[in-house]
């Protein structure tokens, strides 16, 4: 029997249920069970809570053991996921999709493989920095600062003649028209209406104010990572979909 902490990243495993083979990626305990976390050839995340654990060979690509044990798929809390047609190797501002997504500017991440997977043959396994700045919906946004967000966008004076004949009368009215009491959908309304046909100045801009991401919390446990800042992404691994073209 060997213990579950002399593994080392990258060991690769085989389920003896279903002798599916998975790369293991890290260790997790839960109420005091371990689990190991890996993704196998397709892409799917497993969790692996091993009772019998037996190596078996040893080759160039690895070492390969025998589990006997529960295999599920689920989501890691700290594993996110980016989805693309292509294979990213470093995320930039100019990563976003265009300036009307649902869930506001921003590169988009989320906590749900299976969802990822809609959106490319690559799959980009993400952790995200320490001590990064969250735009929370709950929070009452800085004023001061939305009204510069607004000031230093290329369309700003189209966007502000929606609101008013002259600049003051406008910033007045935008504020009066949107939630000041939220701060994510407020900076959302200043990205759709001032820079619709540049979201990527519009990151750059709420980056240098200190903002890095948004969270939006969708249905069945499901929760977007709207990316701000593109440097505290760090990319973990990429997964190629065998089955995709």
């Amino acid at each position: 029997m060997r213990k579950h902490s002399r593994y080392t990243r990258g060991d690769r495993l085989i389920n003896i249920q279903k002798k599916v083979p998975f790369r293991y990626l890290d260790i997790k305990k839960h109420e005091g069970k371990v689990f190991y976390l890996g993704i196998d050839d397709a892409g799917n995340q497993i969790i692996e809570e091993p009772q019998i654990v037996r190596k078996i060979r040893k080759d160039d690509n690895g070492e390969y053991y025998l589990f006997k044990g529960l295999k599920k798929y689920l989501t890691s809390n700290k594993t996110l996921y980016h989805g693309s047609p292509y294979k990213i190797t470093k995320f930039t501002h100019h990563s976003t999709r265009e300036g009307n997504d649902e869930d506001g500017c921003g590169i988009y991440l989320t906590n749900n493989l299976e969802e990822a997977k809609h959106y490319g043959k690559y799959i980009h396994l993400i952790k995200l920095k320490k001590n990064i700045t969250e735009l929370k919906q709950n929070n009452k946004p800085n004023l001061s600062i939305a009204k510069k967000i607004i000031l230093q966008a290329p369309e700003a004076e189209i966007g502000l003649s929606n609101y008013g004949e002259n600049k003051e009368t406008a910033l007045k009215n935008f504020f009066k028209y949107n939630d000041t009491t939220n701060a994510k959908e407020l900076f959302d309304s200043i990205c759709h209406d001032f820079y619709i046909n540049d979201p990527n100045e519009y990151l750059k801009n709420m980056t240098k104010q200190g903002y890095d991401y948004a969270k939006v919390k969708k249905r069945n446990g499901i929760i977007h990572y709207v990316i701000i800042n593109p440097d505290i992404i760090i990319i973990k691994k990429i997964i190629e979909q065998k089955n995709m073209v």
